[in-house]
């Protein structure tokens, strides 16, 4: 190959090159710098900065997308559509019912890459992987302690709060944990823990 070749096919690889970053840079949102693999998506991703012609009659907050709109409504409707014919649970969004028929249809997709446990919900297999990872991200602002698991951390609230939703049916006792009335009701039974399983499940 010539030297004068060389110098044309490293003029085309230059301008293609460029071409590339031109194109890539066009679908690129200027506020995030988020890259789009089409301008249409960019196009539609736009219109989230810019103005919002569609307003909750409730809240007054804006909205691009009618879907948006419809999906927030339901926030303050509190509708729930999706109905699981098993158990009788209803869901106000599609998306949520979906994922809640894998319980039922015991489908666990999503896989912890560590020890393979098995989960039904995304969210769930999150959560767990927060064993292994030791992260703690559901700080006390009273206390500072962290919790893995966002129950967890509700669950301690209850101390700070003085909150005490667990009460004893046999002598109406409250406890901030649902542990705590477990202990407590073996008092009632003479550590029977059959007899307490019955008595949190029909008087919870």
């Amino acid at each position: 190959m010539s030297k004068t070749e060389v110098q044309i096919l490293l003029s085309i690889q230059l301008k293609s090159e460029l071409s590339e970053r031109k194109t890539a840079e066009a679908r690129i949102c200027e506020v995030y710098g988020k890259e789009f693999s089409r301008k249409i998506e960019l196009k539609s991703h736009l219109l989230t900065h810019t103005k919002k012609p569609l307003t909750c009659e409730y809240c007054e907050k804006g909205f691009v997308y009618p879907k948006s709109l419809k999906l927030h409504l339901l926030n303050h409707t509190k509708e729930e559509p999706h109905y699981c014919e098993q158990c009788g649970k209803k869901f106000s969004r599609a998306n949520d019912f979906k994922r809640y028929s894998f319980i039922h249809e015991n489908k666990k997709p999503h896989v912890c890459e560590v020890c393979n446990k098995a989960f039904a919900l995304k969210a769930n297999l999150k959560s767990h992987f927060r064993i292994h990872t030791n992260e703690k991200p559901h700080a006390c602002e009273i206390c500072g302690k962290a919790f893995s698991q966002i129950n967890n951390y509700k669950r301690h609230l209850n101390v700070h709060n003085n909150q005490k939703p667990h009460v004893c049916q046999l002598c109406s006792k409250a406890f901030s944990f649902k542990e705590s009335l477990k202990k407590h009701l073996r008092t009632h039974t003479q550590e029977k823990p059959m007899y307490v399983k019955f008595v949190i499940k029909h008087f919870r």
